[in-house]
């Protein structure tokens, strides 16, 4: 699933001006980066990753989420990370991925 697609399913929630930019744009260009986007809609690449972490409930590049769904570490070593990260929002988001695995 691209990421536009994904942020698409979640139209219907309360969103900002730039949220709704920013949907937009990726709905008429599923496979857009986030640089891309920052460009065309005039805020930082901080700020559109924040928006588009918040719409989709996702990290943006999350090394150990790649590592995972590349095969480089097993589900074992995925949840150990989960837990020894659990005190930030980065453990907890490996954490709920593992549990809806």
């Amino acid at each position: 699933m691209l990421v536009g697609e994904k942020v698409g399913e979640k139209v219907g929630e309360k969103s900002t001006g730039n949220q709704r930019a920013i949907l937009q744009y990726m709905q008429e260009n599923p496979a857009v980066s986030a640089k891309d986007i920052s460009e065309r809609i005039g805020i930082s690449l901080r700020k559109t990753e924040e928006n588009i972490k918040k719409r989709q409930g996702l990290k943006i590049a999350c090394v150990e989420e790649i590592a995972w769904s590349k095969g480089y570490i097993d589900s074992a070593q995925f949840e150990k990370l989960g837990h020894e990260l659990s005190k930030n929002g980065c453990g907890q988001y490996l954490l709920r991925l593992l549990a809806e695995k």
